[in-house]
């Protein structure tokens, strides 16, 4: 099809390493208490959905959600807690210095520093193990795919956690019921749900008693879906379906027989053909009925895979549900999630993501200045940054990030560059916009103009472009044209 943009993005490919695991300390989050390395086994799930942290002499597991790391840093651009070097027991494996073999993961909801950003550190037997888990956590955290799940695969991501978080190594690597439970209703007692889980196992023939342990290879994803179902009984999608089923002439093939004399409804492709069409229509989009043919039986073909019973027939209940939890029923097309406009156009043809008071934690007046800020909004992507540059109360011909007129302590201008060297092109590489709002003396303003040209180097825009001269009628360059580059906007 002419102009059709397909993505190239792909689901996260978990390394062999990652998912096998490996051994690692991970410093305590809790400042206040003696400092003792916790020993810890890390893996991800095969998925690329969590970071597994199991707890060696507890067994405790915690799944961090990898969508929610926003950064992962190791060698020069690591952190170490306060009293780590002082740490004998945080020295392990080859002999290397303790910043190589540092992981500093920033993770949480939000991005701003003293919230709910939450800093976790781990150190690792060598550096080429650091950098490999850095390099790996955040690559799979930063795919676009990963932050913008359809509704099956988030379902898939809960199986994921539900299985991971209650294996229990104390018990052959098995899940006990009592645990499931007690996870599925957060930790209270409601008689009533607790039953409808028990029935709901007992239903998928899995052990259904609070004492019994469940093998997570029986407890497959095929059958949490159907223990998702049983829980939550999608009334609206029996409607669904049922209205798909009843608005044409309904044959003897509606029903299939599947072992154990049950009957389970079904739809064929034809069927499921009139229901995109009709969605479509909806929606405006007009396409051939031998497109709507192919289409039907492709998606037939793909959402039965799981039921032999149905491979040949048609959509269950169950095919329908994933079919319409699936990416090929969901809103926004998923090749959108890629790169797919034009990026050869002027500069000024686009909207670009923007940051004010970018240095400011919170509030404008009584807020904290810090330099990782910086760090933070450029991970998200954003392409024009401020800074506010005044001339130092403390250091002669020194430069300085503040908010003029307010108590807001101020932060040094050569931190916040080479902050900004750090992560300009990290999860884009399009250029990136530094506006100053500059109240600096001549002599502050050449420092600083020195500073730049240090710290950016060639990355730095000094010149007009020689394919683009600053000349009347003569456009501006294009986001391709300028990659990798960082432009000032001086005022």
């Amino acid at each position: 099809m002419a102009g059709f943009h397909v993505s190239s993005l792909k689901p996260n490919e978990v390394s062999v390493n990652l998912r096998s695991g490996t051994f690692a300390l991970k410093w305590p989050e809790e400042s206040n208490k003696p400092v003792t390395p916790i020993a810890v086994n890390l893996s991800v799930d095969s998925k690329g959905f969590y970071l597994i942290c199991l707890n060696k002499v507890t067994k405790e597991t915690e799944c961090f959600d990898i969508a929610l790391i926003h950064d992962t840093r190791t060698g020069s651009e690591a952190i170490l807690p306060r009293g780590a070097l002082d740490c004998e027991q945080i020295h392990i494996g080859v002999r290397a210095s303790l910043e190589d073999k540092w992981l500093t993961i920033y993770y949480g909801n939000s991005f701003v520093p003293d919230r709910d950003l939450r800093i976790i550190h781990f150190c690792f037997s060598s550096p080429t193990i650091a950098r490999e888990w850095a390099e790996q956590l955040f690559q799979y955290g930063h795919n676009p795919l990963l932050r913008n799940l359809s509704g099956l695969e988030c379902l898939e991501k809960f199986h994921s956690r539900t299985v991971n978080s209650l294996i229990d190594d104390r018990s052959d690597k098995t899940i006990s019921v009592r645990n499931l439970i007690q996870f599925l209703c957060k930790g209270t007692r409601d008689v009533n749900k607790e039953t409808k889980i028990l029935k709901a196992l007992e239903y998928l023939e899995l052990p259904c008693r609070p004492e019994m342990l469940i093998d997570p290879d029986q407890f497959t994803f095929n059958k949490f879906v159907r223990f998702y179902m049983q829980l939550m009984e999608r009334h609206e999608i029996d409607k669904l379906f049922d209205a798909t089923k009843c608005e044409i002439d309904i044959d003897e093939g509606v029903l299939a027989i599947v072992p154990g004399g049950k009957h389970r409804r079904y739809l064929d492709w034809e069927k499921i053909r009139d229901f995109i069409v009709k969605q479509n229509d909806a929606r405006g989009d007009a396409f051939g009925m031998d497109y709507y043919d192919q289409k039907a039986k492709d998606l037939v073909k793909k959402y039965t895979q799981h039921n032999k019973h149905f491979v040949q027939k048609g959509m269950c209940d169950e095919s329908f549900l994933r079919y319409l939890l699936s990416f090929d029923n969901l809103i926004v097309d998923p090749a959108k999630f890629d790169l797919f406009m034009d990026m050869d156009k002027p500069l000024s043809h686009y909207f670009i993501s923007s940051s004010h008071n970018t240095y400011l934690t919170g509030s404008q007046l009584t807020g904290r200045a810090s330099t990782e800020m910086y760090r933070q909004v450029l991970l998200t992507g954003c392409r024009c940054i401020e800074l506010d540059i005044v001339d130092s109360e403390k250091k002669s011909d020194e430069p300085e990030i503040k908010h003029r007129n307010t108590p807001v302590r101020s932060v040094s201008f050569y931190n916040v560059i080479c902050a900004i060297r750090e992560c300009a092109f990290k999860v884009t590489p399009y250029p990136l916009i530094l506006s100053f709002e500059n109240h600096c003396s001549a002599r502050v303003q050449a420092k600083m103009a020195q500073l730049l040209v240090d710290v950016f180097g060639d990355t730095l825009v000094t010149q007009p472009l020689k394919t683009h001269p600053i000349e009347d009628n003569c456009a501006l360059p294009s986001p391709n044209d300028l990659k990798y580059k960082i432009l000032i906007k001086n005022k």
